[in-house]
């Protein structure tokens, strides 16, 4: 299939996804508030609930986060619109601080708190790289589907090694590259495994018009294999971890290899390595 004209590869990959429908109508309806109806205001409103949504759904996977961020200074790192930040303000931190590289997120943010007349949340753009506080500054770090987007994680676990106290805590969760779901379009792509039986180009081209690389739509193939050789080479424990998946594939779910096929949500709870 790989050798095909590009043209047949890419009515084989549309009409193999006409046969499903997405698996998260929610995403579907955000992401057309912003590629179709080219409604901004839309697309921030959306992505703000469904992000405050999944702020639930993050405290349900994570009972402890509760007392990790009472009376803590917590980083949303990768904070998108706020959504997440916001939620969390109910658990009465002492400061919550969501920084990202999407500036005009960012900007939705901070009008949604100027809003909401909340004083303890912060949001900043930055280039990246450099995180904008000092050494040892947070106690709870929040990485909620944001190292499978980022270009170095290395460089970036680094920099949120620096900026975490001692005795602090990451909470991360990602979806693995090969899962169904991997390549994180459930609008454009609802079969599963597109990114696995179609060549990059033509996946690309479904979605953007022309070939491109999955860097280039923020996508590091982030594998639960990659993702423990990442931690260990930065410094990192691993004091918690989980993997979801559905329940008839749960005997399967720490095999290696067969897993990064199956799980759908990895949950890590990391700190510094002595």
């Amino acid at each position: 299939m790989r050798n095909a004209p590009d043209s047949i590869l890419i009515y084989l990959c549309k009409k193999y996804n006409s046969f499903f429908k997405t698996p998260n109508p929610e995403q579907k309806e955000i992401f057309n508030a912003l590629n179709v109806k080219k409604d901004n205001n839309l697309h921030h409103k959306l992505l703000l609930e469904y992000q405050m949504k999944k702020a639930q759904g993050l405290l349900k996977n994570f009972p402890i986060l509760k007392v990790d961020i009472a009376q803590k200074k917590v980083l949303d790192y990768g904070c998108s619109n706020g959504g997440i930040s916001i939620a969390m303000h109910e658990l009465y931190p002492e400061a919550v601080y969501g920084i990202d590289i999407n500036r005009n997120g960012i900007l939705h943010a901070q009008e949604e708190v100027k809003n909401r007349a909340i004083s303890n949340i912060f949001f900043i753009a930055y280039e990246g790289r450099k995180i904008p506080f000092e050494n040892e500054f947070f106690d709870t770090i929040i990485m909620y589907d944001v190292i499978e987007h980022l270009q170095n994680p290395s460089d970036n676990l680094l920099e949120l090694k620096r900026v975490l106290k001692k005795t602090g805590q990451i909470y991360i969760t990602t979806f693995p590259w090969y899962h169904p779901h991997g390549v994180h379009l459930w609008n454009v792509f609802p079969a599963p495994w597109t990114h696995l039986i179609f060549p990059e180009r033509i996946v690309t081209q479904v979605r953007c018009g022309m070939p491109k690389k999955y860097g280039d739509l923020g996508l590091n193939k982030m594998t639960v294999r990659k993702l423990h050789k990442l931690l260990e080479k930065t410094g990192f424990s691993i004091d918690f971890e989980e993997y979801k998946t559905k329940k008839f594939l749960m005997p399967f779910k720490k095999i290696p290899f067969i897993n990064e096929f199956i799980i759908s949500l990895v949950l890590l709870k990391i700190s510094k390595r002595d």
